[in-house]
């Protein structure tokens, strides 16, 4: 497994302000194998917990170099699975890393799906990663059943919209929403 990051890019001002770590797969037989099959596979066989880790720690590494060259703070966007966010030793990890390395600036990214519903233990991991200093964002939200309405009781700091949104945005209407 690899990390490859992504620019976040301001389009108001062509301003790089971050990078988002992806995760990629390039299999000796098979190919590019996508992140949905092989984080899938992790999460069913019970390795997604040392998978998680392992890309948390090298997108960190990668996130200090890319600051320090920069000569300053980067915002570093990172993927976590529902089965990720509840994990103690994650947050102790993620903990450390933010206090290790302050021009790194986590962004811990979680899909709507895993939001859905009011489980108190999640929530309570929400807040706490919170507290302890990481932002926190939702990805592709408007993929499953979003609910603007129940945005006001997550811990989140960033929307991030599904692509479906903004690949219309030549639509009035697609654009309104957005907008809003």
């Amino acid at each position: 497994i690899r990390v490859h990051y992504q620019p976040i890019v301001d389009l108001s001002t062509g301003r790089v302000d971050g990078i988002e770590a992806l995760a990629r797969w390039n299999h000796p037989t098979l190919g590019s194998v996508r992140p949905d099959v092989f984080i899938a596979a992790a999460e069913r066989i019970g390795l997604i917990r040392q998978l998680g880790i392992q890309i948390l720690e090298r997108a960190h590494l990668g996130g200090r170099m890319l600051a320090d060259a920069a000569g300053e703070p980067i915002s570093l966007g990172v993927n976590l699975s529902a089965l990720q966010v509840t994990d103690s030793e994650l947050h102790d990890r993620v903990t450390a890393k933010h206090r290790e390395h302050e021009q790194v600036r986590l962004v811990l990214e979680l899909t709507e799906g895993m939001l859905l519903g009011d489980d108190p233990s999640t929530l309570a991991s929400l807040h706490s990663l919170r507290g302890s200093g990481v932002r926190l964002a939702i990805d592709d939200f408007g993929v499953g059943y979003s609910s603007v309405g129940y945005l006001h009781r997550l811990p989140v700091d960033i929307l991030k919209l599904d692509k479906l949104f903004v690949s219309e945005l030549h639509d009035p209407r697609s654009h309104a929403l957005v907008q809003g």
